[in-house]
């Protein structure tokens, strides 16, 4: 059953209409997924870090307030602001994947602050959607490619602190029982962290 909120187009080209405008959301949405990958490095660094430093195990209540800065200076950040500060935390980026991030950035500007204009006359020509809504395609999946690069580049991060599946399928889990994001994270955390420190051979070194 179709909801209320949810309208049928009228006509063909109001049905070409709608997918463009679809595809440049979800392309959007692919962007913003980048920003939260690299959030995510941010915070683990600064998580690793802290650890080194001997004060990962303090009170929970510090610990919670030191994460949530972190995410919250990370989602402050633009796009650009963000790809600068990886190199900032000991990540090394190869410059293939670097070139990447930088295209990333140049299509995420150009489809929030150019496409539509540049695209203004498109809407009139024969098969002006359809190209349109290739390009959005490809802006997609450029998104989603560096996205999954950036992920797999920072997998021994995530070995280091201990994010098996397990973590993952907790904090999934947390979040669909209505837990805030940094809350679930933070309570994955420290269970990952007290089943490492039962078993002394997934202990981080």
């Amino acid at each position: 059953m179709i909801e209320d909120w949810v309208t049928e187009p009228e006509d063909d080209d109001s049905r070409e209409t709608r997918e463009v405008f679809a595809l440049a959301g979800l392309a959007l949405y692919c962007a913003q997924c980048l920003e939260r990958e690299i959030v995510n490095i941010l915070s683990l660094a600064a998580i690793l870090r802290r650890d080194k430093k001997g004060t990962g195990k303090d009170c929970s209540q510090a610990y919670e307030k030191y994460i949530d800065r972190v995410w919250d200076e990370g989602f402050r950040k633009t796009l650009g602001g963000l790809i600068t500060s990886v190199g900032k935390v000991g990540v090394k980026v190869p410059p293939d994947l670097r070139n990447q991030l930088i295209q990333s950035l140049d299509t995420r500007n150009h489809l929030a602050h150019v496409f539509f204009r540049e695209k203004a006359e498109a809407w009139y020509e024969p098969n002006g959607k359809r190209l349109m809504a290739t390009e959005l395609t490809e802006m997609r999946e450029q998104f989603v490619k560096t996205d999954r690069a950036l992920h797999a580049l920072t997998e021994p991060l995530r070995v280091a602190l201990g994010l098996s599946d397990r973590f993952v399928e907790r904090y999934a889990e947390l979040r669909e029982q209505g837990v805030t994001e940094d809350r679930a994270l933070t309570i994955a955390i420290d269970e990952s962290r007290a089943n490492d420190d039962r078993s002394p051979e997934t202990k981080i070194k």
